[in-house]
């Protein structure tokens, strides 16, 4: 009787050990991830694409400005109006200041813009869905970010960042 007793127990843990589920963890750089993505066409960043473009539009009439001034001070210094291409050279001083206030004033904007929406609840519900669809169909329990201080060592086989990047790259 104890012979059958302890067969059924080996039996038993045998069973147990063979059905717990072996875990298996992804490696993900998010960083990369969002970087990717800052430089790609996403449908998030269309309006940063839209505000640089405004930008440079914006910086090409300043310069034409500006060309048009230095045209006029070379017009009035051939002229020997000396008075006149004064007046040109503080025009010009005063619109390349302009030129770089503008400068630096819309590139920050452009920045802040950036970073909100990289950081909006729809942007990062989009990048989560798609680490969870890669998660699932590769049949991970679990995606760490690759730059935690925690994270020691991985194998490239566990690194799912390629596959996430190009789930969220624009469809052509």
């Amino acid at each position: 009787m104890r012979k059958y007793l302890f067969f059924t127990l080996f039996l038993l843990s045998g069973s147990l050990l063979y059905s717990q589920q072996i875990v298996r963890i992804g490696v993900l750089d998010y960083s990369k991830v969002i970087s990717s993505l800052s430089s790609g066409d996403s449908r998030a960043l269309q309006e940063i694409d839209r505000l640089v473009k405004s930008y440079e539009e914006g910086l090409d009439n300043i310069r034409k400005d500006i060309a048009s001034l230095e045209e006029k001070k070379l017009y009035f210094a051939s002229q020997g109006d000396d008075f006149n291409a004064l007046k040109m050279e503080e025009q010009i001083t005063k619109k390349r200041e302009y030129m770089n206030e503008y400068s630096r004033v819309r590139l920050q904007n452009i920045e802040d813009r950036k970073k909100r929406i990289m950081l909006s609840p729809e942007f990062l519900v989009q990048i989560l869905r798609e680490i969870e669809y890669i998660a699932e169909s590769e049949g991970f329990s679990m995606v760490l970010n690759s730059r935690d201080p925690n994270l020691i060592w991985w194998s490239q086989s566990v690194d799912i960042t390629d596959l996430v990047i190009k789930r969220l790259a624009p469809k052509n």
